[in-house]
């Protein structure tokens, strides 16, 4: 009898069981024990690199005598060095293609297809691409992995794209006798973005005429380091926006620049630079910053070097304002208005000095080694107090002072 009554017990509790998982179920919240727990990935080709060509078993890769001519989405390993081999995607690919880079070396990499490209940089892998006109040209191109990538002797960009360049992870040094990064589309003005999310990007680049990053329409700068050791123009694009991350530039004209390659003869540019956030040092032989429209400081640690002394560091056609963010500006600095307070002043001095602000009773506001001859200083931060005067020095001996305030924004003359 109670034998009977443990297995009543059991067949009714079972039956509870799925009554209640078939309800849950219903309700989308049960997963059956047939359901995947892992994504399945795509078969990854092997393209292996040698100084006497290159080889791969797959079917969907031709080997010509300098090319090796991808002809199907997919992934694909490239390894070894072939160091005049060009790599291509043709242009009747439409889905997506993932390059592993993986210790690879050879001239460069054409993306002809319209689908989403990626360069994915395998981890600690050291990959380089040189003597090309283009290390790599696309419609569309992400970066992305933990390892490293090299761009050496190109004659005109680095990376070219014709719709969005992407950055959002890896190790990239890129050294060009023209532009660095590079999205720009001849027709189509919304087209040509350059967006980076993260890694460290190096970049040497022209003197002469060029930018370290140029974009057709948006540039912006979210996370990671970038460096541009020398260049012409450090930043230029249609709308620039830095929302954080590491900004260290050094150019031979100006810095940032907002410029509408689209604008026409008597139309307004509705060019703009907008700093939100992140520290972003701007040393630049005219403007630190440049814009055929507005300039707009919001956030982040910034400083801007002129290295002419009689030029603006602020340098617009419609307005520049100031809403927050910390500022020391070296140079001949205007804003038609500002949200908080400002210190400018009148002080001489030479490269190398240190330059101190206190406030009346001694206390250390700021402090900055300048790099560069300056007659002039503009500083800003939620540290000063409306009204308060300021003692400004250098280690050289130059005193000067100055009130904060957010009226009457005048550079010293």
């Amino acid at each position: 009898m109670n034998k009977r009554l443990y297995l009543l017990a059991g067949a009714v509790s079972l039956l509870t069981i799925l009554s209640i998982g078939t309800v849950v179920y219903l309700q989308g919240d049960f997963y059956p024990l047939t359901r995947q727990t892992s994504i399945p990935t795509s078969k990854t080709i092997q393209i292996e690199l040698s100084e006497n060509g290159a080889k791969s078993s797959s079917e969907d890769v031709q080997i010509a005598e300098d090319a090796v001519i991808i002809t199907k989405a997919g992934q694909y390993d490239i390894s070894g060095q072939a160091p005049n081999l060009t790599i291509q995607v043709v242009d009747t690919v439409s889905d997506e293609v993932i390059l592993r880079l993986n210790n690879a070396s050879f001239a460069s990499l054409e993306f002809r297809s319209s689908g989403s490209n990626i360069v994915y940089l395998e981890q600690d892998s050291s990959n380089s691409l040189t003597g090309g006109e283009v290390g790599i040209s696309a419609t569309n191109v992400t970066v992305k992995g933990e390892g490293n990538l090299t761009i050496s002797e190109v004659s005109r960009y680095g990376i070219l794209t014709t719709d969005d360049l992407n950055v959002e992870s890896g190790n990239l040094n890129i050294v060009s006798a023209g532009s660095g990064l590079y999205a720009f589309h001849e027709t189509n003005a919304d087209h040509g973005n350059l967006t980076i999310n993260g890694g460290n990007i190096t970049i040497s680049s022209s003197q002469q005429e060029g930018a370290a990053l140029f974009a057709g329409n948006q540039l912006t700068i979210n996370n990671g380091t970038v460096t541009v050791e020398v260049a012409y123009e450090a930043y230029v694009g249609k709308n620039l926006t830095i929302n954080g991350g590491t900004t260290n530039v050094a150019t031979v004209a100006n810095g940032l620049v907002a410029r509408d390659p689209f604008i026409q003869e008597g139309q307004t540019s509705e060019a703009s630079i907008a700093i939100v956030g992140g520290t972003n040092t701007i040393t630049a032989g005219n403007s630190p910053l440049l814009a055929n429209g507005s300039i707009s400081l919001a956030g982040g640690v910034n400083t801007f070097l002129t290295s002419l002394p009689d030029q603006p560091v602020f340098n617009y056609t419609a307005q520049a304002e100031i809403t927050g963010g910390t500022l020391i500006a070296l140079g001949i600095s205007n804003v038609t208005s500002a949200h908080q307070n400002v210190l400018l002043g009148s002080l001489i001095g030479n490269a190398g000095d240190t330059v101190t602000i206190t406030d009346t009773v001694g206390n250390e506001i700021a402090t900055y080694i300048s790099p560069v001859a300056f007659t002039a200083i503009t500083y800003s931060s939620e540290a000063l107090t409306e009204g308060e005067v300021y003692n400004l020095s250098t280690s050289s001996g130059n005193i000067a002072q100055a009130t904060a305030t957010k009226d009457n924004i005048v550079a010293p003359q």
